[in-house]
């Protein structure tokens, strides 16, 4: 006696050779469409700053960054003349770089604060701050005793500009003479 719920044999094998042909078709298709699939926007991306500057020097250096996510590029040295320890009693000592045994440093910063639009462009918006040495002067305190604090060269500035992920370097000149140049790859 035969089940009525019994299925025809070449119906199942229609039906199994039909998904096979499914599958197949799926494994050609979707692989291209992952191997080609780009990198997210949201992946941190090869960030290159170079700082040329006549009065704090010139210093390079790459890292990856997220879009959204801020990183500082901060390069300390010694200046090219020698400067001796800063007495703790010298105005805005809070201010100065200063190395272990309190001499001064030529110290630069950069901060990149970029976000990545769809159309592959990052907004940057970039502060720089720089210090360095530049002689000295008398300060008297106030009980008349006088002493020797350094003369702190320092500038800042924040620039905004776009820039595409190509790894095209941009050019940005600060007020102070010192050029920035900025390259993204991604």
């Amino acid at each position: 006696m035969k089940s009525s719920l019994a299925i025809p044999t070449q119906a199942i094998l229609r039906f199994l050779f039909l998904c096979l042909l499914i599958l197949v078709a799926s494994i050609k298709v979707l692989p291209k469409a992952w191997s080609h699939q780009e990198k997210s926007l949201d992946a941190p991306l090869r960030y290159t700053v170079k700082v040329m500057s006549k009065q704090y020097g010139n210093v390079s250096e790459t890292r990856a960054i997220a879009s959204g996510e801020v990183d500082d590029f901060t390069w300390n040295r010694q200046p090219p003349i020698s400067t001796a320890p800063v007495d703790a009693r010298c105005p805005h000592i809070q201010n100065l770089p200063l190395d272990a045994n309190h001499t001064m440093l030529q110290q630069i910063k950069v901060r990149l604060a970029p976000v990545v639009s769809l159309n592959k462009l990052a907004s940057i918006q970039m502060s720089f701050s720089a210090h360095t040495p530049q002689g000295s002067y008398l300060h008297k305190l106030d009980n008349g005793t006088e002493i020797n604090c350094p003369v702190d060269r320092a500038h800042q500035e924040i620039k905004r500009f776009d820039i595409p992920l190509n790894g095209k370097p941009r050019k940005i000149a600060l007020t102070d003479g010192t050029n920035i140049i900025v390259s993204v790859k991604h």
